[in-house]
C-alpha cells in the first residue's frame, strides 16, 4: 500500500509498504482524509526518534475486523488503549499503562492506504447523513464533541441513527 513513513533514511513516500493487519477487536480503516499537525513536523526532525508511518488526526471507514462496524465512518483518536489494565478496566482508557499512540509511538499511523484501530477505543463514529463522501463542511449538526458518541458498533452501518445534535444516540 502507499505511505508516507519516516525510516532510518528520512521521510519515505513508498508503493509497497506493508498492509496492516487488525488484531484483537482493532479494525482495518481506510483512510479518507488525514490531517497533518506540528507533532508530525517534529517527528520528522527526531523528536521521539519514531520510525513507521506518520499522521495520527484521520477520518476513515471501517473495511475489516469486528462486522459490526463494517462501513462506519470513524474520525481517529491519537491514543490506542490496551483495554486490559487497571486504568483501562477502571474507565479511563486516556491513561492506558500500555498505550501505543497512532503515528507517534510504536503505531504505524494515517498518513497511508489503510491504518488499524480499535473503533472502540481509539477510533468515534463519525454520523454523516449524507451519503456523499466527504460529508459537507457546512452541516449544523456536526459532532463538537466526543459526549454521547457511541461505545459499541452502530446497529446499522448504512445508515446510523443520529441525535438532534448529530451525535450517535446510545
Amino acid at each position: 500500500m502507499r505511505a508516507l513513513a519516516l525510516t532510518d533514511n528520512g521521510l519515505t513516500y513508498a508503493n509497497d509498504w506493508p498492509h496492516p493487519a487488525p488484531s484483537g477487536q482493532q479494525a482495518l480503516i481506510r483512510i479518507r482524509q488525514a490531517g497533518i499537525c506540528n507533532t508530525d513536523l517534529e517527528l520528522v526532525k527526531g523528536y521521539l526518534h519514531f520510525r513507521g508511518v506518520l499522521g495520527h488526526e484521520f477520518v476513515g471507514e471501517v473495511v475489516g475486523g469486528d462486522s459490526g462496524w463494517l462501513g462506519a465512518r470513524v474520525v481517529g483518536e491519537i491514543n490506542v488503549a490496551c483495554g486490559q489494565c487497571d486504568l483501562c478496566r477502571a474507565g479511563i482508557p486516556s491513561q492506558c499503562r500500555n498505550r501505543t499512540t497512532v503515528g507517534i509511538r510504536q503505531h504505524d499511523g494515517a498518513f497511508a492506504d489503510h491504518c488499524t484501530a480499535s473503533p472502540t477505543r481509539s477510533a468515534t463514529p463519525k454520523p454523516c447523513s449524507s451519503s456523499r463522501w466527504p460529508p459537507p463542511t457546512n452541516s449544523s449538526k456536526a459532532p463538537t464533541s466526543p459526549r454521547g458518541m457511541r461505545s459499541s458498533p452502530p446497529t446499522n452501518s448504512s445508515k446510523a441513527p443520529t441525535s438532534p445534535r448529530g451525535m450517535r444516540s446510545s
